[in-house]
């Protein structure tokens, strides 16, 4: 999770002056604010998990507040996310409406669960925990009352992977598909197509996750030494 965050941080930091150039300076778009949506309500959520998981001290009401926010602004997130890959889908694909369709069949469902689960947990004070050296708040699942809340959002818990992998084979198959044939169309005119340069970018993303996996192990490792 830190390594993720700081990642993107650092390429926050490489492509604002891109950002600022090509949307900021322009006119505004749907899909730009869209973009800007996406990528400061993601900002915003860093920020609030970063309090809500670093360690301080936090009553139960603050972290409860924090906790709600961050959930939202994950969800909302993560919503104009896929709606984002869903317009570039449906753009490659010449406007296809029935891809669009069943992309925001995916995208409304997920939504549609991600708020579903913000009411059945709440967070609460790590103070007084064995949790407390590591995190402010801590997060519980709200109390049964008409239905067993633990066992509903325990099957959102497992259902959100699971639909967010689907949604991801949707997008990469699609996406694959049109990418090979603009690559083989491109082998037949003697140039070079932008798969290289996607793979190039894939294999540079491998060995930094790998370095990251590894320098994580060597830390544990001398952590217990």
């Amino acid at each position: 999770q830190i390594l993720f965050k700081a990642l993107w941080t650092v390429d926050y930091v490489e492509t604002l002056p891109t950002e600022i150039h090509s949307i900021w300076k322009q006119k505004k778009t749907g899909t730009s604010i869209l973009f800007l949506m996406n990528r400061y309500i993601f900002i915003l959520y860093i920020i609030f998990k970063g309090v809500e998981c670093f360690p301080g001290h936090g009553t139960n009401k603050q972290c409860l507040t924090i906790h709600v926010i961050s959930q939202l602004c994950q969800s909302v997130a993560m919503f104009t996310t896929n709606v984002l890959l869903a317009f570039r889908v449906y753009a490659i694909f010449s406007k296809n409406k029935g891809i669009l369709g069943i992309a925001f069949g995916f995208i409304l469902s997920r939504f549609f669960l991600d708020i579903l689960d913000i009411p059945l947990s709440f967070g609460a004070s790590a103070t007084g925990t064995p949790f407390h050296s590591f995190s402010r708040c801590g997060i519980e699942v709200t109390e049964a009352n008409e239905f067993d809340q633990d066992f509903i959002f325990s099957r959102i818990q497992v259902a959100l992977p699971f639909h967010a992998l689907g949604y991801d084979i949707f997008i990469f198959v699609l996406t694959a598909v049109k990418t090979i044939h603009q690559a083989m169309a491109m082998h037949r005119l003697g140039q070079s197509s932008i798969t290289k340069l996607i793979i190039l970018d894939g294999k540079y993303c491998i060995i930094i996750c790998s370095l990251g996996k590894k320098i994580k192990i060597l830390i544990g490792s001398l952590y217990f030494l």
